[in-house]
């Protein structure tokens, strides 16, 4: 089942560290006008918010700000050239694929999860990404089941699971806090995220699964 909200897919074969990489979002919501009454939506909806947010954004905004520092290590700046070169070398999907009502911090209706799985598995097939960061415990806890374990541990943000793609490849992916939460640390994220990263470079995920 294809998206309705097309990924944020630059040209090229975009790599991240020399990792191709999917940043995984949540969701996107009903504001104003723009709500999800059966009418068709714009499927570049993504993309767009992407490009104005991301790339050339007008003002700092918290979850791409935050993605970026969690990614890079480094804090945020208006350099164009840095946000340009950065969302160029990864990919990004929201996993909802239904525009959630209530606004920001609104919850998720819970069909909406299984509504979007079967989208989820087409994006990891036509994207085929190395490895996701999952940005959100809510969306961690709610997303698609995994298909192995490639780490597990005590601290539920150290716990590495794998997506196996149709040709048997695992596809590594992690989670840190949502970047637009209360108390979310970049600095505290940013190493976690280089660990496994580290990881999938190696190439020693995949191969071991727990």
């Amino acid at each position: 089942m294809q998206p309705r909200f097309i990924p944020w897919t630059p040209e090229g074969d975009p790599r991240f560290g020399g990792v191709r990489l999917l940043v995984l979002g949540e969701s996107h919501y009903e504001e104003g006008d723009w709500i999800d009454d059966g009418r068709p939506l714009p499927s570049d909806y993504t993309i767009g918010l992407v490009r104005d947010w991301g790339v050339r954004p007008p003002a700092r905004q918290p979850f791409y700000a935050s993605v970026y520092s969690a990614l890079t290590g480094q804090p945020w700046e208006a350099d164009q050239a840095k946000l340009e070169a950065f969302w160029n070398s990864v990919l990004h999907y929201n996993y909802v694929q239904k525009l959630v009502p209530g606004g920001a911090r609104a919850p998720v209706p819970g069909d909406f999860w299984s509504f979007s799985e079967p989208m989820f598995r087409t994006v990891l097939e036509e994207l085929r990404p190395e490895a996701i960061v999952v940005t959100g415990r809510r969306l961690w806890r709610n997303m698609a089941e995994e298909d192995a374990v490639l780490r597990p541990s005590d601290d539920p943000m150290e716990v590495w699971v794998g997506y196996r793609l149709s040709d048997g490849r695992l596809v590594p992916a992690m989670h840190i806090r949502h970047p637009s939460s209360p108390g979310f640390d970049w600095r505290k994220a940013a190493p976690s995220v280089e660990a496994f990263l580290q990881e999938v470079r190696a190439g020693s995920i995949a191969r071991n699964p727990a």
